[in-house]
């Protein structure tokens, strides 16, 4: 295994247990669950841990690091949150402001930390030697594939259908080595479908076990695989959707 492959999975791992660590801290707060714009709320926050995971390891390259510093993103946006609802401001909530708060906490103070007086020696042992430009592309297959699995689109997915796909992809870590072809297969079914989120985790779960096998499905062609197998034989899968067991729909669309 490559050392790019290595820490990609690695990176994946402490990313993934992150977002899920930030959905089960939001679940317990009534604050953030009770405001009209919650869905939003919550994207917004994956964002900006994200974006705080990604520019603490470019930053540090060091994995632990991003991991903690993206735990913390999150409690310094909860916490923001929950002191403008307790102000009773949620009414003007900017959250712009919210976002800032959180950078000034997190990747201003690794970068003004610099390298020579980090406080995280501690991390060291997971420090790796990828490129920048090697780590943005990363950082951005995972991304793509979290906010595709999410399906943030479909307004009758609850918090908590949204928090078993967290635990979901924390649970299944080999899912990022097939992640490009998941969020092709994914994305075809959310554009052609009305979907329960009963039968979407069966067709996850699905998926996963398909690809998993399939050492070829990583170089899938999206727009390909739309053309030949969904708009060449769009009655089929149609009928496949509505009449066929999760199971043989996705053999028929994996093949």
């Amino acid at each position: 295994m490559t050392n790019v492959k290595l820490f990609s999975k690695m990176i994946f791992s402490k990313y993934v247990s992150s977002i899920k660590e930030y959905f089960e801290l939001i679940q317990k707060s009534e604050t953030c669950k009770n405001m009209s714009d919650f869905k939003i709320t919550l994207w917004i926050g994956l964002n900006a841990l994200h974006r705080v995971f990604e520019m603490v390891l470019i930053k540090t390259k060091n994995i632990e690091t991003a991991s903690y510093y993206a735990q913390k993103s999150f409690i310094y946006y909860l916490e923001y949150m929950e002191q403008i609802h307790a102000a009773d401001l949620s009414s003007s909530l900017n959250h712009t402001d919210a976002i800032l708060f959180v950078y000034k906490k997190t990747i201003c103070e690794v970068c003004e930390k610099g390298e020579s007086r980090r406080t995280y020696s501690d991390f060291d042992n997971d420090s790796i030697t990828i490129e920048e430009c090697e780590l943005r592309h990363i950082m951005t297959q995972m991304f793509l594939f979290v906010n595709t699995l999410f399906f943030w689109e479909n307004d009758a997915f609850t918090f908590e259908n949204r928090l078993k796909l967290a635990q979901m992809i924390y649970k299944h870590e080999f899912l990022y080595d097939k992640s490009i072809a998941m969020s092709s297969y994914l994305e075809i079914i959310q554009n052609k479908s009305d979907i329960t989120f009963e039968k979407y985790e069966d067709v996850i779960l699905e998926l996963s076990k398909i690809v998993s096998k399939k050492k070829n499905l990583i170089d899938i062609n999206k727009n390909e695989l739309i053309l030949l197998k969904v708009h060449r034989e769009s009655e089929t899968f149609s009928s496949k959707f509505k009449d066929s067991t999760t199971k043989d729909l996705v053999k028929w669309l994996t093949v």
